[in-house]
């Protein structure tokens, strides 16, 4: 079973507002989601999803594609790269948390 990852979305209120900020990040058919750490158990990501938490609740999916890494004025930070399709999931309340978690699939 793949594994999830669950990342708040930062200075996005709605799921309307994360839409549109992505839409200006597409590129390859993939939206870059940067972070600072590389998860350590990437090779169960790819397949899985990227569960984002808006207004202490997970609320949308985009399925994991990959990760690779960019040079930014901040240092090497990893680049999660999603599909673009945001799919809506059964709202569920969820603490905010800093960067990203590990969601089982039994969690999901």
């Amino acid at each position: 079973m793949p594994l999830h990852l669950t990342k708040v979305a930062v200075g996005c209120p709605t799921v309307e507002i994360l839409a549109r900020h992505q839409a200006l990040r597409v590129s390859d058919s993939v939206v870059p989601v940067m972070t600072r750490y590389r998860p350590k158990r990437e090779a169960e990501l790819v397949g899985g999803s990227l569960f984002w938490i808006i207004k202490h609740s997970l609320v949308v999916r985009q399925a994991i594609c990959g990760f690779d890494e960019a040079m930014t004025d901040k240092g090497l930070r990893c680049r999660i790269l999603v599909n673009p399709k945001l799919i809506e999931v059964m709202p569920r309340a969820l603490r905010a948390h800093q960067g990203w978690r590990y969601l089982d699939a039994a969690d999901a």
